[in-house]
């Protein structure tokens, strides 16, 4: 089983870096789906959640796929990218524009 990185929380958001899941060489289907199954999805209940995973080795689209499904709708909010210009792809109704707009405006005088 593949071990993710650390979660970085404390700020903005918790973030799930995808990349954690990568074992030094292409990215596993099958090892991949296995550390999903053993991830505490719970633990990102009521959160704001950035899914990252930029970098060398390409992540295949459904990987992110995977992840939103996994996280249902325990998150508050999903975003993907990075911290300094997150794309907002998931939001439970309770969430409002202005706490959307106020995060983008957060992240952008963070990213200066």
């Amino acid at each position: 089983m593949i071990t993710p990185a650390p979660k970085k929380s404390g700020g903005m958001f918790e973030i799930i870096d995808i990349r954690g899941y990568l074992k030094g060489g292409p990215f596993k289907e099958v090892e991949f789906r296995d550390a999903l199954r053993h991830e505490d999805w719970s633990q990102y209940s009521d959160k704001r959640v950035l899914v990252r995973g930029c970098g060398r080795v390409p992540v295949p689209p459904w990987a992110y796929m995977l992840v939103l499904a996994n996280l249902g709708s325990f998150p508050k909010m999903v975003a993907y990218g990075e911290e300094c210009a997150p794309v907002v792809v998931y939001r439970r109704k309770d969430v409002t524009d202005s706490e959307i707009d106020s995060l983008m405006k957060e992240a952008a005088n963070n990213a200066a």
